[in-house]
Parts: structure tokens; C-alpha cells; sequence
């Protein structure tokens, strides 16, 4: 990861940019994949430790401020720009 500057719009350095993030994803899944199979073999929960409300704030703006400032932290993200975000999965365990 890196800063990007106006020779990576270019038609030629378009595709390495986008191999190279590719492969990053690709790494990460990887090493995601056995997490995610061990958890399909959890058990549901009975009972949600979180009432409708509380997980509508954790959703829309407890987790995306924790998020936003982790990746602000790890220099991933400047001050001056925005963070889009968009809930995928919602694992509980009791």
C-alpha cells in the first residue's frame, strides 16, 4: 500500500494497480477461508445478547466510528478524507 499519484491513472499502470490489490485481497481471503469454515460449524445462538436497538447503533455508528479511527491510526486513512463502509456479516456468540 502506498500513496497513489497521477502516473497511476494511466492506461499502462492501471492493470499492475489493479493485479497488485487483487493479490492483496486474494492473500487475505486465504488466510481468512479457515476461520470462515470453523465457524460455520458453530452452533446458533439461542438468545442475542443485544436488543433491535443497541445493534442498530452498533451498526450505524458505534462500529463504523471504530472502524474509521483504527484505520486513521494505522496511517491507512488522512484526516482531510472519508471512509465509506458497508456491513457484510454479523456474527454473535454467546
Amino acid at each position: 500500500m502506498g500513496t497513489l499519484d497521477e502516473s497511476d491513472v494511466e492506461p499502462e499502470n492501471l492493470a499492475s494497480l489493479h493485479q497488485n490489490y487483487a493479490n492483496q485481497l486474494l492473500g487475505t481471503l486465504s488466510t481468512a477461508d479457515p476461520a470462515l469454515n470453523h465457524l460455520r460449524e458453530i452452533e446458533p445462538a439461542i438468545s442475542s445478547p443485544f436488543d433491535a436497538a443497541v445493534r442498530t447503533s452498533l451498526v450505524n455508528s458505534t462500529l463504523p466510528e471504530m472502524l474509521r479511527r483504527e484505520v486513521e491510526h494505522r496511517g491507512l486513512l488522512r484526516e482531510d478524507a472519508s471512509l465509506a463502509t458497508r456491513l457484510i456479516g454479523w456474527i454473535e456468540t454467546t
